[in-house]
């Protein structure tokens, strides 16, 4: 969607895009949908195999061999509705736009240590410290009311920014996760510490004695909910396009650099625990265990939990492409695109070469993303824009949606816009964009060339 600058939607990755049309008006709740699955390491088949007896089992050996100890990865799912979106030129060099938009993701970190310990055993680790920490999850539904503008400077630089006001809803949110392991190389002994703090809102948590007694979600109604505004955020998103030619067009863009200030009843649950295991002693006479009641009882005393209603900040996921497109033909366009996102300290990269052909109203792009290790992300994507109504329809791994048990990563976004004041099909010439727009000497050159 990056490089189909003629779609509304495409401001969402670069605010600098301005289309030809003087408005434009997305169909309320429909103007763009987006959901989305990301997994860095496996997919189904990578983790449940089919015996020659045509049952399932778990392949827990696919941990071991393809990712290296220490590392953490990650399974998210991401949702995005539009529920307002509309925009206008001012001007000719002007283009300013606006939306509401709600979004939602859910993601999980895990440390791959911890998976390998049960695997491995501890036998390799003696006399070492084994670090598992790195266990966190993330969960955050927010509101986005979002002002943007983008300037045309000058017949080859345009430029634009977005002031996003955000409402947080809900959250969950772990601050951080530590958890050691040491085995004793002389009586191998165990001895395992660990600390944590979570924090989420709307949320009520009740400790007793530094023990969890019950953990409740306020009552409220689904009005109250969606209307809540007390969790208040800023975000900033700015962009850049550049006529490097007259067939290259180079961009670059940084999203979301914001955070949101959660204080409609928040709670920071703290977890400390220190605890030393011995083992368990064998009677071969009463052939019981003697000490497993001891053992249990010292297990639940050697953590303690608290927790406080202060308020907390939780920071987006910046986000930054970078990327350029090369014209083939008025109706071929070549591009690259290189993306790169903090996700919760982590950080996500992908880079994606597209092909995009253009028919009168129709734009078909197919693409190809190199991300998590993985090749197979065929994207195919759909943009049909007449002069006054829009139909789109994209996804950057368009095998994963059908194929689901062999992807790691896919997503799909659609939506309808209605248009004004759009130049006629036949002098659109080679794709719209800020650059080619009101500009009559690469008109009359264009017209030579189709002569010729």
């Amino acid at each position: 969607m990056y490089f189909i600058r003629n779609l509304p939607q495409s401001s969402f990755l670069n605010p600098a895009h301005q289309i030809p049309c003087k408005v434009f008006v997305g169909i309320p709740a429909l103007s763009s949908i987006h959901a989305g699955y990301d997994n860095s390491l496996f997919s189904y088949n990578d983790v449940i195999i089919r015996t020659p007896s045509d049952s399932l089992i778990p392949n827990f050996d696919f941990f071991l061999t393809h990712s290296r100890k220490g590392k953490i990865e990650f399974i998210r799912t991401e949702l995005e509705i539009s529920l307002i979106h509309f925009g206008f030129k001012f001007k000719k060099k002007y283009y300013f736009s606006f939306f509401i938009r709600d979004r939602a993701d859910l993601g999980l970190l895990y440390p791959i240590n911890l998976i390998r310990l049960p695997l491995t055993g501890n036998t390799v680790y003696i006399g070492t410290t084994y670090r598992m920490d790195g266990l966190r999850l993330f969960g955050t539904y927010f509101r986005e009311w979002a002002l943007g503008v983008s300037k045309q400077l000058d017949s080859r630089l345009t430029v634009g920014a977005r002031v996003q006001v955000l409402f947080g809803k809900a959250n969950i949110h772990t601050y951080y996760n530590r958890l050691y392991l040491y085995t004793n190389p002389d009586i191998y002994q165990l001895e395992a510490v660990s600390s944590a703090q979570i924090n989420g809102s709307p949320l009520i948590v009740t400790v007793d004695n530094n023990k969890p007694q019950s953990v409740e979600i306020p009552q409220m109604s689904v009005t109250s909910f969606l209307l809540n505004r007390r969790n208040k955020g800023l975000a900033l998103s700015a962009g850049v396009m550049y006529q490097y030619t007259d067939d290259i067009i180079l961009e670059a863009s940084v999203l979301d650099v914001g955070a949101i200030y959660w204080r409609y009843i928040p709670v920071r649950v703290k977890e400390n625990a220190d605890f030393t295991y011995n083992g368990f002693r064998y009677n071969p006479i009463t052939r019981q265990f003697e000490n497993v009641q001891q053992t249990v009882d010292s297990a639940l005393q050697s953590y303690t939990v608290t927790a406080d209603r202060k308020n907390y900040v939780t920071a987006l996921s910046p986000k930054m492409y970078v990327g350029g497109t090369y014209q083939v033909k008025p109706w071929l366009q070549t591009g690259l695109l290189l993306r790169s996102e903090l996700y919760h300290n982590r950080l996500n990269m992908g880079v994606t070469p597209s092909l995009m052909l253009r028919y009168k109203a129709i734009s078909l792009v197919a693409s190809g993303t190199l991300t998590h290790r993985s090749l197979l992300n065929p994207g195919l994507g759909l943009n049909l824009q007449t002069r006054r109504v829009g139909f789109y329809a994209i996804s950057d791994n368009v095998y994963g949606l059908f194929k689901y048990k062999s992807m790691r990563y896919t997503n799909i976004r659609f939506g309808f816009n209605l248009f004004w004041g759009c130049p006629k099909a036949e002098k659109r010439g080679i794709p719209p964009c800020p650059a080619y727009d009101d500009l009559p000497q690469k008109r009359e050159r264009l017209k030579e060339l189709k002569k010729k």
